[in-house]
């Protein structure tokens, strides 16, 4: 895989933040205590892509960047996930990275980290330009990678010691991936149109027609999920969203397969959940693409 990129630098780690300072991120705190103990005599690149789009949201007294840390931002005021993602490599193809790894906020990153990613991108193996840890929950079940069959995903039984598996019926989220920058343009990048929900599904499923394996990286990450909330006015806009993605995810698939084992199971728990109707007028309101 060589479409004419020449690259400088090796890795560029993104992070993804919203309403919250990145410097006091979880992420940035644990990718920066890796550097720091992997004693590498490169320096730390990270691109920060703060979607908080609050008004009176600045991040002017930030502290100094720590020693060997190269920190660039942008705030994008939350346009969606795959824009952020999208403007990340255009930075990363702008400054000649040749591996981008997507990070959130919310990630707890063992000290091993960055010398996990560092070491694989000096392998340089281009020949699986998807890379992904294994995530967990924050209670210790398997996130990602996952079983992903009929647009609905399930565990999977894998360890770390697990060099690559086969890409049929699998899917990951978008945390800890690892991709070659030229593979990034040439899966035509993220889709815009899915500001949230199933942009990873739909860029890993679009990846198939290149790849019939993933490398699993022997790293263990856990995801905390602290934004997610059991307050139901929260509950409906984020189903607002997570309705207007679904139908564009849905176009150009199967629609039947999506409302039957997608859409209706997500409407009846929520609805059971926080017993209200208010999910299913919002999704009548978005009844369109249907």
């Amino acid at each position: 895989m060589n479409p004419g990129f020449k690259y400088d630098k090796n890795i560029l780690f993104v992070i993804v933040c919203y309403k919250e300072k990145y410097w006091e991120t979880e992420t940035f705190t644990n990718l920066h205590r890796s550097y720091e103990a992997a004693e590498d005599t490169d320096s730390l690149s990270v691109f920060i892509v703060d979607n908080t789009d609050l008004i009176d949201w600045n991040i002017s007294n930030k502290p100094a960047t720590p020693k060997n840390v190269t920190v660039d931002y942008i705030n994008l005021k939350n346009p969606g996930i795959s824009v952020a993602y999208n403007r990340a490599y255009e930075y990363a193809s702008e400054k000649s990275f040749q591996w981008i790894v997507f990070l959130d906020q919310d990630t707890t990153l063992p000290l091993e980290t960055f010398g996990i990613y560092k070491s694989a991108a000096l392998l340089n193996n281009v020949n699986f330009p998807l890379k992904a840890p294994l995530i967990y929950y924050s209670e210790n079940g398997l996130l990602s990678p996952s079983t992903y069959k009929n647009y609905r995903y399930g565990a999977l039984s894998i360890h770390k010691n697990i060099e690559k598996i086969q890409f049929k019926d699998v899917s990951c989220i978008n945390t800890g991936l690892m991709i070659l920058t030229a593979f990034f343009l040439q899966n035509n990048k993220y889709d815009e149109t899915l500001r949230l929900d199933f942009c990873d599904h739909d860029f890993i499923e679009r990846s198939k027609q290149y790849l019939t394996e993933i490398e699993i990286l022997p790293l263990e990450l856990h995801q905390n999920f602290s934004t997610h909330t059991n307050n139901k006015a929260d509950a409906l806009k984020r189903y607002e969203f997570y309705s207007r993605d679904m139908m564009a995810f849905a176009k150009n698939r199967n629609k039947l397969l999506i409302f039957f084992l997608v859409d209706i199971p997500r409407l009846i728990k929520l609805t059971l959940k926080y017993k209200s109707m208010d999910f299913l007028k919002i999704r009548i309101k978005n009844n369109k693409s249907f």
